[in-house]
């Protein structure tokens, strides 16, 4: 069942700034999975930095409010947090 409101504000939150951080991520890597950039440019992007913030606000807001969590859960934030740990394990 699908949640509104809230969860999905909430939820467009971090898809944009994953939609944002995997056009970054795509660019950055050869198809043999090596980097093109220096290691310091790829952790002090403003890509990441902003994944970083959203995925933080998401944890604490959980924290608050965990029903809420669970609800932003429902509303598709678990599938967007998968995709984001298969491009770690890239790394």
């Amino acid at each position: 069942k699908s949640c509104g409101g809230l969860p999905l504000i909430i939820l467009s939150l971090l898809v944009e700034a994953y939609e944002s951080w995997e056009s970054f991520f795509v660019t950055v890597f050869t198809q043999g999975g090596q980097i093109k950039i220096s290691t310091t440019r790829f952790n002090t992007s403003l890509e990441l930095k902003n994944l970083q913030r959203v995925i933080d606000f998401l944890a604490k807001l959980s924290k608050l409010d965990p029903t809420l969590g669970e609800e932003i859960g429902r509303a598709g934030s678990q599938a967007v947090l998968t995709k984001i740990f298969v491009q770690i394990k890239r790394c």
